[in-house]
């Protein structure tokens, strides 16, 4: 390409261009244009004024008529520039070229966004969420901006930390309840065609803010008993919102139990939940779980766990007396019958037969009751000892064993008297 000079025809400048056309931030670029002068004068200077700036040329090989070689060589950064070039022959006569634009294509290192995070991943519309992403750039260039794009609108991130190339940015920020769209783009600086990068867009639930459920009174009632009782367990659920709950729950030995309102209508208040249900013996352990149906990140809520012990039915003192009574009855009603037969009647050939087959009964008698009586005290004594009962309750019911035992005893020694007296005057009048 031949230019002509704006004030002398006779003089011209051919545009070489620049080499190479592509580089990076190293790259040498050469500008270069050949100078010609017909009448053969001599440039006293060749100029490139490259983006406003001066730069003298150096002379190359020929000569004016044929055309001289003049060239110049610098860095640039990449996108576009404009040149143009000045020159003066040796009769001091100026002329330039007209100004020329040139868009210089850089090699440069892609920048990269990766860990693109917020912290917390979900929350309320309380919660300060950081939005944060790590900027690379093998180039170790300072990026023109990383942003945020959250919901279409750009936020300037602050860088918080730099490693090497490794760059971290944040922002940090509240947000309405609703689901939000947020990623990260940046632009390294170089004016590149990849100078620019972005990341996926992602996800983020934002909750209203929620107060947590409460549960009060966790109890039993009657707080401990033997197998077989009814147990009524309760707990009071209350809900700051008014949320009326998901569900409301026992956990008793590890079995989940579905419990309804008992009691109350007002959730901001508190309403009871009941469950009412028999026990084997044994410890048991329990506690409440509830979910106040917010689908918020508090809205569940557990109690701490309790224990409570059942106990085995143990017989009572009053059945031991019975059977006391049952006894003294039989030693009653054998001594009646003995003296009706033998007493009113007054047979003496029978008689010593009848006072051992009395005898006998007797023994038999004593030998079931304290038989009764050792079984039912291993027997409690066995029951005690298992599930840790006071030593005082097995004490009281040895002895309480025990002193049925003595008036069994002095029963029969009194029955046994009477039929001894019997016996005796039934000799006296045998040997009258």
């Amino acid at each position: 390409m031949l230019l002509s000079a704006t004030s002398c025809t006779s003089q011209t400048i051919e545009l070489k261009g620049v080499e190479p056309s592509i580089g990076d931030p190293t790259t040498d670029f050469t500008f270069s244009c050949v100078y010609q002068n017909d009448s053969g004068l001599e440039a006293l200077f060749v100029c490139i004024e490259i983006d406003g700036e001066m730069h003298n040329m150096s002379r190359g090989l020929g000569n004016p008529v044929n055309g001289v070689n003049y060239t110049y060589t610098t860095r640039l950064n990449s996108g576009l520039h404009y040149y143009r070039y000045l020159a003066c022959n040796e009769n001091g006569e100026y002329f330039n070229t007209s100004l020329t634009s040139i868009f210089v294509n850089l090699k440069n290192s892609e920048p990269a966004l990766v860990n693109a995070t917020v912290t917390p991943s979900s929350g309320d519309e309380s919660t300060i969420f950081r939005f944060s992403v790590v900027y690379i750039d093998t180039d170790i260039s300072q990026p023109r901006y990383v942003y945020l794009i959250l919901d279409g609108t750009e936020y300037e991130m602050e860088m918080d930390s730099q490693d090497g190339n490794l760059r971290l940015y944040t922002y940090s920020t509240k947000l309405k309840a609703g689901i939000h769209l947020f990623m990260f783009k940046c632009d390294d600086g170089s004016n590149a065609e990849n100078a620019y990068a972005q990341t996926s867009l992602y996800p983020l639930n934002v909750k209203k803010i929620n107060h947590a459920p409460e549960l009060y009174y966790a109890q039993v009632l009657p707080k401990t008993g033997v197998s077989g009782t009814v147990f009524n367990f309760s707990v009071m659920y209350k809900d700051e919102d008014g949320n009326s709950p998901k569900f409301v729950k026992l956990i008793l030995d590890n079995e989940l139990k579905d419990i309804g309102v008992q009691r109350g209508t007002d959730i901001s208040s508190g309403v009871t939940f009941e469950f009412k249900t028999r026990l084997g013996s044994g410890t048991h352990i329990y506690k409440f779980v509830c979910d106040d149906n917010s689908d918020a990140l508090n809205s569940s809520l557990s109690t701490d766990e309790f224990s409570m012990n059942v106990l085995s039915p143990v017989m009572r003192d009053d059945s031991t007396m019975k059977l006391a009574l049952i006894c003294i009855g039989l030693i009653g009603v054998a001594g009646l019958g003995l003296w009706i037969t033998y007493g009113k009647n007054k047979k003496k050939t029978n008689l010593t037969d009848a006072v051992e087959e009395v005898d006998a009964e007797l023994e038999e008698i004593t030998d079931t009751a304290k038989t009764g009586k050792e079984q039912k005290i291993k027997k409690n004594i066995s029951y005690e000892t298992n599930n840790g009962t006071n030593a005082e309750n097995v004490k009281d019911v040895t002895e309480t064993e025990e002193k049925t035992e003595k008036t069994i005893e002095k029963t029969i020694e009194k029955k046994s008297g009477k039929i001894d007296d019997k016996s005796s005057i039934s000799n006296k009048n045998k040997k009258s």
